[in-house]
């Protein structure tokens, strides 16, 4: 059976038999079934602390699971209840830029398919292009742009028959970011005090290295307003696989558009911006996850 938890790169054997192998696992050790997901982004990692009755699953416990090696992502499974409603909750995401391939990076997403999640929330650091959205901000994407996609690097490529069992591979990409989550999340932001939530569309590279001026000037050109190293993947599988998604950006720096500027992009104050928003971003989480499941049906 294939193995996810090493790195690879352009490997086709994509089955669905190991993910049905780990979500048989996962569910073997919890009585939690939750409907909501959350994928929790860069400096987001207290995230789950917030969470009630907690079942906790270390990513290297889990068999086939590929597992984070970069700060701010521990690697942790989390089920439990937010608000009384059960979630579950991924700690830290692998990346392209660690060797892993689509197909592993968004493993989450097709496990908690299989899981009977419906919702799917993901969040982000990102840098800004647009010079009125400022560190620690906070941005819900409205579209995004997959530059790692357009040059054949995407979730859904792999033979066939695998990559269809998931749903349509050639699936519609219009509405990614579903309207309704959208206004929920915005009504849940005036209720928590959440002042000036932007909106705006997400560029992803493949990292790990930060732009260049030239290509933050092409970014800002393209029409994205942030750039970031993650999510849109899990977003495609998420779409494919019949899940409603919710995604924002926690804005962690500005890039560098100007070659006289003597501006410095750190990782860790990258992290450290998430952890300053970590607990108005939890009151939000709360009250529209709540939100989410008292919705008409």
């Amino acid at each position: 059976m294939d193995d996810l938890s090493k790195p690879r790169l352009f490997s086709t054997a994509n089955t669905y038999e190991v993910v049905e192998e780990i979500a048989t696992w996962i569910k073997g050790k919890t009585t939690i079934r939750p409907k909501i997901g959350i994928i929790c982004g860069t400096g987001l990692d207290t995230f789950p602390s917030e969470i009630s009755d907690r079942v906790e699953m270390e990513y290297s416990d889990v068999p086939h699971f590929p597992k984070p090696t970069i700060v701010g992502h521990p690697g942790r499974l989390v089920f439990g209840r937010l608000e009384g409603i059960e979630i579950v909750c991924f700690t830290g995401k692998v990346f392209f830029f660690e060797g892993y391939d689509s197909f592993q990076c968004t493993v989450a997403v097709r496990v908690m398919k299989l899981l009977g999640i419906s919702y799917l929330i993901l969040s982000n650091a990102a840098g800004s292009v647009d010079e009125t959205m400022r560190p620690g901000d906070i941005m819900m994407m409205k579209d995004h742009i997959n530059l790692v996609g357009l040059v054949g690097l995407g979730p859904l490529i792999g033979p066939s028959p695998q990559v269809d069992r998931w749903g349509d591979r050639y699936v519609c990409l219009s509405q990614v970011y579903d309207q309704g989550l959208k206004n929920l999340a915005e009504e849940a932001a005036v209720e928590v005090g959440l002042q000036d939530l932007k909106e705006g569309v997400y560029l992803m590279t493949g990292g790990p290295n930060f732009e260049t001026v030239a290509e933050a000037r092409m970014i800002r050109m393209l029409g994205a307003n942030v750039v970031g190293m993650s999510t849109v993947a899990d977003a495609i599988v998420a779409v494919q696989a019949g899940m409603k998604v919710f995604s924002f950006s926690i804005i962690s720096n500005m890039c560098c558009l100007h070659y006289n500027s003597d501006l410095n992009i750190d990782h860790i104050e990258n992290i450290a911006i998430g952890h300053h928003k970590a607990p108005l971003i939890a009151k939000w989480m709360r009250k529209f996850v709540t939100k989410i499941v008292n919705q008409p049906a």
